[in-house]
């Protein structure tokens, strides 16, 4: 975890709330750490030989950014908000944690949970992420 003169930095430390440009550097810091080599690896392991989440697996893996579709309202996940599924259920269901929130939304705490059909989930490309970025938080530049 790392430390500023200020205190603890919220974009580290996943119990203290963020900006959204903070959120933005936790999306950027998960992605990053999830598609090591080692990381796939040690995922894989762990999700080897778990019958019928098989497929869902396959179709939704977590290495990947994941944006919820419109429409979708589910707990604490709601539509355009983005981030990671964080496990599979019995029934073919994944759990979702939202690491960025999109704008007129409040703060949603990386540690909660939703549960959710994966089917209301689509793949965000880290590119796409970045503009979405850059919409939601224009530069002012002042003269």
């Amino acid at each position: 975890m790392a430390k500023t003169d200020a205190g603890p930095d919220p974009v580290y430390d996943f119990t203290l709330p963020a900006t959204r440009l903070q959120q933005a550097e936790r999306v950027r810091n998960t992605l990053k750490r999830l598609n090591t080599p080692q990381a796939r690896a040690a995922l894989k392991r762990h999700l080897k030989n778990r019958g019928d989440l098989g497929r869902i697996i396959r179709l939704y893996p977590m290495h990947k950014l994941y944006q919820v579709r419109a429409l979708a309202l589910h707990d604490v996940t709601y539509a355009c908000s983005v981030g990671f599924i964080m496990s599979y259920l019995p029934g073919g269901d994944v759990t979702f944690s939202v690491f960025y929130d999109r704008p007129g939304h409040q703060y949603t705490n990386v540690s909660y949970r939703a549960p959710i059909e994966p089917t209301w989930l689509e793949v965000v490309t880290p590119e796409e992420f970045e503009e979405m970025v850059k919409k939601d938080n224009p530069t002012v530049v002042l003269a």
